[in-house]
């Protein structure tokens, strides 16, 4: 399962949702969003998601935006992230 964390390394969340995944024993990668300059995408065209985090970002309804976390490919809010890999624990 290919799972990456964006948020920032000071984000209390952030940490949490990491030491969830350790604690599951799931591998993820952690992005740093403030080092792919997120909130300045439009440096022509990219292919590190830029564009899709920042949509996802904007569009959220939880008021605390990060961690966003990216399971398989797709993007999930912190506490949907919990869910979808409740399901997919029940799937398996």
């Amino acid at each position: 399962m290919h799972i990456i964390v964006y948020g920032r390394k000071d984000c209390e969340r952030c940490n949490k949702a990491k030491e969830k995944l350790a604690l599951l024993k799931l591998s993820y990668e952690f992005i740093d969003i403030d080092e792919m300059d997120l909130m300045n995408p439009h440096k022509g065209w990219r292919d590190d998601k830029s564009v899709e985090l920042l949509s996802f970002y904007h569009i959220q309804d939880d008021p605390i935006k990060l961690p966003m976390i990216s399971i398989e490919g797709k993007l999930h809010t912190y506490i949907e992230t919990w869910r979808a890999l409740k399901s997919g624990v029940r799937k398996s």
